[in-house]
């Protein structure tokens, strides 16, 4: 009986650990140029020594499903970093303060000798469209 209930033990440990996932984390490594979808907290690695990592996804966009007054915006804040030197900037959609809406934004970020141009398409979902427990995903694009 003993050996039944150990059994059992490592199995159903065992099911718990495959579940367990890191979701934060890109398993791809996506080359300069290409669009990553990384959501709030998530990071990846660019090229061989280039980690870029959205450190928190700031939503106001009206949901599809409402009227509003304003059509809101969302921020992305991002970090760019090497094995010595880390920088971090902030990209905005929508109703940023200027006279038309954005629908897509770049920064530039500085790191040791090398320009980086960090480019933000979208913010996945969009408002309305999901269901609220949906985790946002921030689409970038990386360009040295």
């Amino acid at each position: 009986m003993n050996t039944l209930k150990n059994t059992v033990f490592v199995l159903l440990l065992s099911l718990a650990l495959i579940g367990c996932t890191r979701e934060h984390i890109t398993n791809v490594t996506p080359a300069l140029n290409e669009t990553l979808s990384l959501p709030s907290s998530g990071s990846a690695r660019v090229g061989q020594s280039l980690t870029v990592q959205v450190t928190n996804i700031d939503e106001s966009r009206c949901p599809s499903n409402a009227i509003c007054v304003r059509y809101g915006n969302v921020k992305v804040a991002v970090a760019l970093s090497t094995g010595t030197s880390s920088q971090s900037g902030t990209l905005c959609l929508g109703d940023c303060g200027g006279q038309t809406l954005r629908n897509r934004d770049t920064t530039n970020i500085q790191l040791e000798h090398n320009q980086y141009k960090v480019i933000l398409t979208e913010v996945k979902p969009y408002p309305g469209n999901a269901p609220a427990t949906t985790k946002q995903t921030a689409e970038l694009i990386v360009v040295k």
